[in-house]
């Protein structure tokens, strides 16, 4: 069960989303809800999805959402409406669609293959999978390789960050000679940030609100 930039708008996903440290502990924490045996959480800018192996789902689905509304101090009612939850075959063709790019915000993105393999990996740490849930992601980190491998959906590489770009040149005509201010320093901030230098944009201002130290560390990085 989850949400994603199909159900939900940015704000509610900004509410959900979990960073790198955080995933550990609630791993944790979802391991432990009334009937759920195994739990991978998959956390990126545009999907929040909690991928469990439970006795039933009803009873999990409730477990969940009473542990996010806790978990991110969401209010009472609203974002679940965003929620969406799928069983039995319909996770496989999901996670299938997912690792494969093709439920991506710009389809055939290659960073989501890698956060699908992380999310497992980081489950595996945490001890919070087995047979099931293992199983489960190796078969789509295997069938999202041979998306690639066999189709041409990775043929013209493009993801939000490289959209985004091309898009602001279309706007703002050539950005060489250009001043450009990326705010924020998140994962995507980043591959906007290498794509503008890719594209001859010569000076980048970043600017970022909760963490100085990782803009001034992306600034020097970049030149």
């Amino acid at each position: 069960m989850g949400l994603t930039h199909r159900t939900a708008p940015l704000a509610v996903r900004e509410r959900l989303a979990f960073g790198k440290d955080e995933v550990g502990p609630a791993l944790t924490a979802l391991a432990r809800l009334p009937g759920v045996t195994e739990a991978v959480l998959l956390s990126t800018c545009n999907r929040v999805e909690v991928y469990l192996a439970c006795g039933s789902a009803p009873s999990a689905a409730v477990a969940v959402t009473g542990w996010l509304k806790r978990a991110r101090r969401l209010p009472a009612t609203g974002w679940q409406k965003a929620m969406f939850r799928h069983e039995e075959q319909a996770v496989i063709a999901h996670l299938m669609a997912v690792a494969g790019g093709l439920d991506s915000q710009v389809v055939g993105e290659p960073q989501i293959l890698a956060q699908v393999k992380d999310a497992h990996e980081a489950a595996r740490a945490a001890g919070a999978t087995a047979a099931i849930l293992n199983g489960l992601f190796n078969r789509a980190v295997a069938a999202g390789k041979r998306v690639r491998a066999e189709t041409e959906i990775g043929r013209l590489p493009a993801s939000v960050a490289s959209v985004a770009v091309n898009l602001a040149d279309r706007i703002v005509g050539d950005l060489a000679g250009r001043t450009v201010l990326l705010l924020g320093t998140g994962e995507t901030s980043e591959l906007v940030a290498e794509a503008l230098v890719e594209g001859g944009a010569p000076r980048l201002l970043v600017a970022g609100e909760k963490h100085l130290d990782r803009a001034q560390a992306l600034a020097r990085r970049l030149g």
